[in-house]
């Protein structure tokens, strides 16, 4: 297990044909080999699972990915004057070039793709070049 940084971007589709006016997403989250989610650590270290959301006219929300009823599920700082509904995360895998649905609060879900994928250190591991 290993914790990473993930890019989401959209994509385009029939009921969404304008990817590039949709947020995207930079998620730290703890990944398995295969690249499912690890809950269990998740779960356990909730300070390290941040989320970005950065919207096409620029500006950042900041947020926490958190474990509910089993799956992953985004979660915004209080502090945000738009603040963006919860978003419950729908994946098999975070490999890169795999499809993601992100689905904020009781609406449509949205197709996602993961366009980079990059393991964090750990504390006090150092940096690889």
């Amino acid at each position: 297990m290993r914790w990473s940084r993930i890019r989401l971007e959209a994509i385009a589709t029939q009921a969404s044909p304008d990817a590039a006016l949709t947020p995207h997403y930079t998620i730290d989250l703890p990944l398995i080999s295969d690249g499912r989610i690890a809950l269990h650590e998740l779960a356990a270290n909730r300070a390290r699972a941040v989320v970005a959301r950065e919207g096409p006219e620029g500006g950042v929300v900041a947020g926490a990915a958190i474990v509910e009823d089993q799956q992953c599920i985004f979660t915004w700082d209080e502090v945000a004057a738009e603040r963006p509904l919860p978003i419950r995360l729908y994946a098999e895998s975070f490999r890169l070039g795999a499809t993601i649905a992100l689905r904020p609060g009781s609406g449509p879900a949205q197709l996602f793709e993961v366009v980079e994928c990059r393991p964090i250190p750990a504390a006090g591991e150092p940096l690889s070049a």
